[in-house]
């Protein structure tokens, strides 16, 4: 049973007769108009979507590797990888930060319309001697200064 984020939603995806998918409130007060609220309407009435909050423990999880990785994420995006992380499923996104992010956190993803988000490589930079690095160094080799992610 997939967690959807608003992208799978939208598209329609899981909403077949017997299965099920999950989704957190923070994606439920995405949709705006009126199209987006009947389908998601329709889906949870018709329980082919359960809309669950995760655990703050899960949720600190993921904010965590968001900061340590350099990623945006909204509050949704957050708490759609925190259920998927405590749920132990599949997330469907389209969303490139949520699937760098399930990535790392070693969550199973699967895209909606478009083909898997290419990992990005984090640049960073030492504060003190301005030497650069990429990849999962956090220490300068030079002046053993804690190196900072550049944007």
């Amino acid at each position: 049973m997939p967690v959807l984020d608003a992208s799978a939603i939208l598209n329609g995806f899981g909403f077949m007769i017997d299965h099920i998918a999950y989704t957190v409130p923070q994606v439920m007060s995405e949709f705006r108009d009126w199209r987006s609220k009947s389908l998601v309407s329709a889906a949870v009435h018709a329980n082919h979507l359960r809309v669950y909050s995760p655990l703050q423990e899960h949720v600190k999880k993921v904010r965590d590797t968001a900061k340590r990785l350099g990623e945006q994420l909204s509050e949704a995006d957050i708490h759609v990888l925190a259920l998927a992380l405590e749920l132990k499923e599949t997330i469907i996104t389209d969303d490139q930060g949520i699937q760098n992010t399930a990535k790392s956190l070693g969550i199973q993803f699967k895209p909606v319309m478009f083909r898997e988000a290419r990992k990005r490589v984090l640049k960073k930079k030492c504060p003190n001697c301005s030497k650069q690095y990429s990849g999962d160094a956090d220490w300068c080799e030079t002046c053993d200064e804690k190196l900072v992610t550049l944007k």
